[in-house]
């Protein structure tokens, strides 16, 4: 199938006029003649009557128009579609890492497992704060978030999540704590102490981070402060000793003796608008940090 000339064809017939058609089409009035008489011959039929002033559609060339032209047009919008999907795919892929993660365990083997098998794919990867994370996955400026989550985060509502990796959260406390000694710590001993937590965003904020019981709750920018705070042995948090940084360098996990619920490693993406490569990657990501 010669699908110019069927392109010449639908061109004059909507016009009736060769010299407009070639003209429209950027081809010289002899050459879309020719292209015309020549599908013609192909078909076995005449698709235009000529006079010296006038051209139109002989009956067969009617039909052969109302055939084609409704699948010429839905064949040229495929093929745009195709062709906007493989611009997407070949875009840098933007990936937010939360930066609390543990390097060892989830950072390093990730990272070093993306790049060494996509080498072709744009990617970039950065560590980001929740909150920073948060904000960028849902506003479409990351095409992919590595972190934790749970059920009560209302900011991943409009979001796919994949959950890898689920463990209960525990209260975490440096070795210069008082319970760094302890197994267990009681609610009574909690409301001794002041909880340490990240500020969030409104679009964050929910009620799990303010059930605990505390003698009072100290709000800090970032997860480094929040780590710097711990070191000096005053404050507890709530993290995922599993999969977290400060977990596995310095602090310790005891189990919460009230209002327990389970952290997850999860890959989490805007349903929005997702990148055409993500089904792959998340798949390998999977399969990298399953444990």
């Amino acid at each position: 199938m010669d699908y110019q000339k069927l392109k010449y064809f639908l061109k004059a017939a909507e016009t009736l006029n060769f010299s407009k058609a070639a003209k429209e089409l950027y081809i010289t009035p002899q050459s879309f003649g020719k292209q015309i008489t020549l599908l013609e011959q192909a078909m076995g039929f005449p698709l235009f009557e000529r006079s010296t002033r006038q051209l139109w559609l002989t009956a067969a060339g009617k039909i052969v128009y109302n055939s084609l032209n409704g699948m010429v047009n839905e064949l040229e919008r495929e093929y745009e579609k195709i062709c906007a999907m493989g611009s997407k795919r070949s875009r840098q892929i933007q990936i937010g890492v939360f930066n609390a993660l543990s390097r060892s365990k989830i950072v390093s083997p990730t990272v070093n497992g993306i790049l060494a098998n996509y080498p072709k794919q744009d990617i970039s990867i950065c560590m980001r704060d929740m909150s920073d994370l948060a904000r960028d996955i849902v506003g479409g400026d990351l095409d992919l978030g590595i972190t934790v989550t749970h059920d009560a985060e209302p900011q991943w509502r409009n979001c796919e999540t994949i959950p890898l990796v689920s463990s209960p959260a525990q209260i975490v406390v440096s070795k210069y704590h008082p319970w760094y000694m302890k197994d267990t710590v009681t609610v009574e001993e909690m409301r001794e102490r002041t909880f340490l937590r990240m500020k969030m965003p409104d679009f964050m904020r929910n009620e799990l981070f303010y059930i605990f019981p505390c003698k009072s709750i100290v709000e800090v920018d970032n997860y480094e402060t929040l780590c710097l705070l711990l070191d000096q042995g005053e404050h507890f948090t709530v993290l995922n000793p599993t999969v977290d940084r400060y977990c596995e360098q310095h602090g310790k996990g005891l189990p919460l003796p009230c209002d327990n619920f389970d952290f997850s490693l999860s890959l989490v993406y805007s349903k929005s608008n997702p990148h055409p490569f993500l089904p792959e990657l998340c798949a390998f990501i999977q399969e990298t940090l399953e444990p």
